[in-house]
């Protein structure tokens, strides 16, 4: 007959080639044989042995009966011995991609010991284990049963659409190195004034030193919202409602997060930027706010409209200033020419009244005698002699013309 280990007779058994048996006698002990092979059936316990298989992406832990394990990676295949194994068993390698890491505790055999104490203050046999950061893309296998790999609990957000921070809302092994982003609003932050106001911010982050985030914290994302929650209301509560609404874009950079800056720095992280989504306030507070918008904006248009029409006066004023001056200096250049013309007249009046009394009736040379002697004359002679010769100029220029006279009369002498 066919049994599970080979051809079973009434006597003997045969083991096929591939197959292995636990074979147990009569005195107790236990052996494993492997066909082909054929065992006496009396006296003996057969039992079948089934091999557990691990492929290229397995593993095997394998218990031993004396207390240590081992790890065995595949692809192998491994029977249980009834006597020296406790348990064998199948485990699925740990698939790291290109952007992902696992935070693995191995063992260090230089530090055990070091720095453990039992409480009665002797130093215990603990076994010190180091951080290791295994970088993807990967499958991870472990190197002994004594490491482990770290379980990260973080606050974060449950659900699509939450604005709501949970703690241990994200459980995970494998940490994501690519940029990371936290969504936060702050709610109900008070300004100086007492208005109360949401202010929505989006943190981006990356991972600068692993083993460092490790050590400092165990929740790093509740650390970076504490932070900021404590920057965004310092920064609110020194400013009045309508100082916010004119600075908020502010809350957009880096400059008012002090305290953020400081712990990411003692986590081995690194702020790129801090966004400013959008910020709300209340129901009524902003409908006051819009009012107070709609009248600055009334008064500025209204303080434009002035404006202008002062430069049009302005401008105005400016061009009949100029037109003014202008006519000025026409009126003064018109003035100058009929001042130049009447100083014209007068030297061509001296000059008619020379060439008429040039020479005598007689004949004779006026040059060759000496003029007599004019009288002195008082004020009263002076003007009975200016009207005189006012009166014998016009009665020349009436009789004969200006240039007609000057025509006629004689040449003066050589």
């Amino acid at each position: 007959t066919w049994g599970m280990g080979g051809v079973q007779s009434p006597l003997y058994t045969t083991i096929e080639e591939g197959r292995s048996c636990t074979v147990s006698d009569r005195r107790g002990h236990v052996h494993v044989v492997t066909g082909p092979h054929k065992v006496a059936r009396l006296g003996n316990k057969i039992v079948p042995l089934s091999p557990v298989v691990a492929n290229e992406v397995e593993y095997l832990i394998v218990k031993f009966t004396d207390g240590h394990s081992e790890v065995r990676p595949g692809p192998c295949s491994l029977l249980q011995h009834p006597v020296e194994h406790a348990s064998i068993t199948r485990h699925a390698a740990t698939r790291i991609t290109e952007q992902e890491v696992l935070v693995v505790y191995r063992r260090d055999p230089t530090r055990d010991g070091v720095g453990t104490s039992t409480t009665q203050g002797s130093v215990s046999s603990a076994l010190q284990h180091a951080i290791d950061i295994v970088h993807g893309p990967a499958m991870y296998v472990p190197q002994t049963v004594s490491e482990w790999t770290h379980e990260f609990s973080w606050t974060g957000l449950k659900g699509f659409g939450s604005t709501t921070m949970f703690p241990n809302a994200l459980v995970f092994t494998k940490l994501s190195i690519a940029p990371q982003k936290i969504y936060y609003d702050a709610e109900k932050v008070r300004t100086k004034d007492q208005a109360v106001v949401t202010v929505k911010l989006t943190v981006h982050y990356e991972y600068e030193d692993i083993a460092k985030m490790v050590r400092s914290s165990n929740d790093p994302p509740a650390d970076l919202v504490n932070a900021v929650a404590a920057d965004v209301v310092e920064w609110c509560i020194t400013k009045e409602f309508s100082e916010f609404t004119a600075s908020v874009d502010v809350l957009g950079t880096l400059e008012p997060y002090k305290h953020l800056l400081a712990v990411a720095e003692r986590l081995g992280l690194r702020i790129t930027k801090v966004v400013l989504r959008t910020h709300e306030s209340s129901a009524a507070l902003q409908k006051i706010h819009d009012v107070a918008i709609e009248r600055r904006s009334d008064l500025a248009l209204k303080r434009e409209a002035a404006e202008e029409e002062q430069r049009l006066v302005d401008m105005q004023f400016e061009r009949e200033s100029a037109r003014v001056a202008k006519k000025a200096t026409l009126d003064v250049a018109q003035l100058e020419g009929d001042i130049a013309l009447k100083l014209r007249g007068i030297e061509l009046e001296e000059d008619v009244k020379r060439a008429i009394g040039g020479p005598l009736q007689n004949g004779t040379d006026t040059m060759q005698q000496p003029p007599p002697e004019a009288p002195l004359l008082g004020a009263g002679n002076m003007v009975t002699a200016a009207a005189e010769e006012e009166e014998r100029t016009a009665q020349v220029e009436s009789s004969c013309g200006l240039w007609g006279c000057v025509a006629k009369s004689p040449p003066p002498p050589p």
